[in-house]
């Protein structure tokens, strides 16, 4: 039986590369871009449209009729937002949702800090960090944790809730600004970079597919996603990923970030419980996450193949075109134009790709 799957995403390219994914694991696919605006193209097993952006009120309206009048297998909310709205709303196609999660793991998801101390009580290494409840405790924190300091939001992605401050009145700043975005921050010890990147294809928590590397170039510089990887094989690093993620008995598609301190040790940064921006870098690197994801909502159990190449560079498209440093190095800017060809599948036909262009500028709009 072929499956025919809901997916709600934002437009971004992680949602494009899951749907041709799940596509050419032979799931009949129907993918919705909360981004506002109009648009739509029907292609060979894979339907794309646009909705009402998801902070608006029509969004869920919008998504309940759509799934109401259609027959569904299952629904694949894709980013973080459209995760928490749905579990808000609790819809009567609940049992329809996938993954599936318990009150506990939502929670945690939902809090960066409670989730590193989630992470912390089972013997997973975390940078040090303080809680933040109003401008007295800053001067305490920064006593203990030394400058510079990392002010971050308990929610927040792509950076955006993410600061680097090498001063007490920068501190001030940057908690005012996450503190504008709608969420509450704590103060975390900087540890230097590079970030490193764990991601894989999971069931009850154990790993079926497996990829790591390293964020070669980010944008911004310090405390954005990246925008060329290199997968690296080590043992320390992927261990402390599966440590994570069976203590949180997750399924489906998800990514972790780490830091590495002085002694060679990982240290967890946080859980990203979706499929992830640079996802095509592992692709590149010979792993296949979406076959398996398949089979699991066929109801069959993947057998585990957590190989993958090493040293396998990749840029991150669009966001490498976007980001300055990669227009300095024509080395850097040529291998993010060769990552348009090695994308056909994501980007032929035609009017596939004319779509998929008109999702990423209604993107960029939103951003």
């Amino acid at each position: 039986m072929q499956l025919h799957l809901l997916l709600l995403d934002e437009g971004f390219m992680s949602g494009a590369y899951t749907a041709v994914g799940l596509r050419d694991a032979g799931c009949r696919i129907t993918i919705v871009a909360g981004t506002g605006g109009h648009g739509h193209y029907d292609g060979r097993n894979i339907d794309w449209s646009l909705a009402p952006a998801i902070d608006s009120r029509e969004y869920l309206c919008a998504i309940d009729r759509l799934v109401r009048r259609s027959t569904y297998d299952y629904v694949l909310p894709l980013t973080e937002p459209i995760q928490a709205l749905l579990w808000d709303a609790a819809p009567s196609w609940s049992d329809r949702i996938f993954p599936a999660t318990a009150e506990w793991q939502r929670d945690l998801l939902r809090d960066k800090r409670r989730l590193a101390e989630f992470a912390a009580a089972r013997g997973i290494a975390v940078p040090e960090h303080r809680a933040l409840p109003n401008d007295a405790a800053l001067a305490a924190a920064v006593e203990t944790l030394g400058m510079p300091l990392v002010v971050k939001g308990i929610t927040g992605r792509g950076g955006s809730t993410t600061h680097v401050v090498q001063s007490v009145s920068l501190a001030r700043e940057a908690m005012a600004r996450v503190r504008r975005a709608g969420t509450t921050c704590f103060a975390q010890r900087y540890v230097a970079p590079p970030t490193y990147l764990a991601g894989g294809m999971f069931v009850a928590g154990c790993p079926v597919r497996l990829y790591a590397g390293i964020k070669v170039a980010q944008h911004p510089r310090l405390t954005g996603p990246a925008i060329v990887m290199r997968s690296l094989y080590d043992e320390r690093l992927l261990n402390a990923a599966k440590a994570t993620m069976r203590a949180l008995e997750w399924t489906g598609i998800a990514s972790l970030d780490f830091v590495r301190d002085a002694d060679g040790g990982y240290l967890l940064l946080e859980v990203n419980p979706r499929p992830w921006g640079s996802i095509a870098a592992a692709s590149a690197a010979g792993v296949d996450f979406f076959a398996p994801l398949a089979a699991v909502l066929r109801g069959e159990d993947p057998l585990p193949e957590l190989g993958y190449r090493p040293d396998v560079e990749c840029a991150v498209l669009p966001l490498a075109l976007l980001a300055f440093q990669s227009w300095r190095s024509p080395r850097k800017l040529g291998g993010a134009l060769r990552g348009f060809r090695a994308d056909r599948g994501i980007w032929h036909p035609w009017r596939q790709a004319r779509h998929l262009a008109h999702r990423l500028v209604r993107v960029a709009r939103n951003w």
